[in-house]
């Protein structure tokens, strides 16, 4: 094979570095590096130390055949255990695997020369001790083998592929983070808007939603919110503006308090305008330059009895009990206001610790203090 020129090998990085970006760009990678060395098909792929792949795209090569891979031949395959028994990054052919294994492998004889792939060149790209990632080139058996300078072009690409898995699933496991936050947000009873540093409106949850749709005090209007009534839109708008001046500023307060009057007399909305976090900081609502937390007087009274027996799989009488205590009612208070025998309240405790996952009545405080009972919209007092 003549040595690929320095433009083919600037190719290639980039093409790698845009699978990084995108699960799209890696076939123009693998179709590119298939070109380059002079290959009938290539692979990328992830899989356990069992063999079981998590991951896999391909280039050039049959569905039928890397379906066939996948489900028969991966765990039995002698080309991943030289492989393994390797260093990691270490080169290898089929000239790898001792030759009198090689030929009698079912890897070679029901895999291999069925589907002309006998020609192959490739490493892993990482492992660790759950799975490994591994690049690949196929080849007809009518190809001579891969040789030297094959071999020392794909060293030359680890280190660049190693870095492009490792930023792809820096970027999946961000997106799976985006998309769980934004769910937490969206199940809010209040209503939450993000908003850009241009007063645009990045996101509005669920219960946002609902209030906007409604058009009784606020809305959504060239993609800002804005209030119905003048006075308080100047107060909205202004409380926003500082809180945008303000965004990442720790030590400065900025935002602010705004009640937006509804129509037909209804209760107002109490709006808070709070900085955003910055962009500098690690938190994952960083995109937002101010957040907005809009009180609802009409939304659904959800009871945290309720959300407590379905969490945690507590009878009405569990859940009460641990929602008195996390209210700072004692074992010996909440048995006497019920009169109930304080032996029976603690083995009533008992099985609520023992289904919350907690050993001690103050962790029980803290974890429905700080689990999603605390955001659940309480009743009024009556007085």
């Amino acid at each position: 094979m003549r040595q690929p020129d320095l433009d083919q090998l600037m190719d290639l990085m980039g093409l790698i570095y845009d699978g990084a970006l995108s699960a799209d760009g890696w076939n123009p990678l693998l179709e590119r590096a298939t070109r380059v060395f002079g290959a009938s098909g290539a692979i990328l792929f992830v899989h356990d130390l069992s063999g079981n792949v998590e991951f896999s795209t391909h280039w050039g090569l049959p569905d039928d055949a890397m379906d066939a891979y996948t489900r028969d031949f991966a765990p039995i395959d002698v080309a991943r255990d030289t492989v393994l028994a390797l260093p990691p990054g270490t080169v290898v052919t089929e000239e790898s695997t001792p030759a009198d294994l090689y030929r009698r492998s079912v890897i070679l004889n029901e895999f291999r020369k069925p589907w002309d792939l006998a020609r192959y060149v490739g490493y892993d790209v990482y492992r660790d001790p759950r799975r490994v990632a591994g690049f690949a080139l196929q080849a007809s058996a009518r190809r001579p083998p891969f040789g030297a300078e094959e071999a020392a072009l794909l060293e030359r690409m680890l280190p660049h592929l190693r870095r492009a898995i490792a930023m792809s699933a820096h970027l999946g496991q961000s997106e799976a983070q985006r998309r769980g936050l934004a769910d937490a947000i969206d199940g809010l009873v209040v209503g939450v808007v993000l908003v850009g540093d241009g007063s645009e409106v990045l996101f509005a949850n669920a219960a946002a939603r609902r209030i906007v749709q409604r058009r009784d005090g606020l809305a959504l209007s060239g993609g800002r919110l804005r209030a119905h009534v003048s006075d308080d839109d100047r107060a909205l708008a202004k409380a926003i503006a500082n809180a945008i001046e303000t965004s990442g500023r720790a030590s400065v307060e900025g935002g602010g308090v705004v009640s937006v009057q509804r129509a037909w007399g209804a209760p107002s909305y109490s709006v808070l305008v709070n900085p955003g976090p910055g962009a500098d900081s690690r938190s994952p609502l960083r995109t937002a330059s101010a957040i907005i937390l809009i009180g609802d007087p009409d939304a659904e009274v959800v009871s945290a009895e309720q959300i407590v027996t379905r969490l945690y799989d507590l009878t009405p009488g569990e859940a009460r009990l641990a929602l008195a205590v996390a209210s700072g009612d004692s074992i010996e208070t909440y048995a006497a206001e019920r009169d109930i025998a304080v032996a029976t309240v603690r083995w009533t405790m008992q099985q609520v610790l023992a289904k919350t996952g907690v050993r001690r009545e103050a962790d029980l405080v803290r974890l429905l203090l700080t689990g999603p009972t605390a955001m659940v919209k309480r009743p009024p007092a009556i007085e």
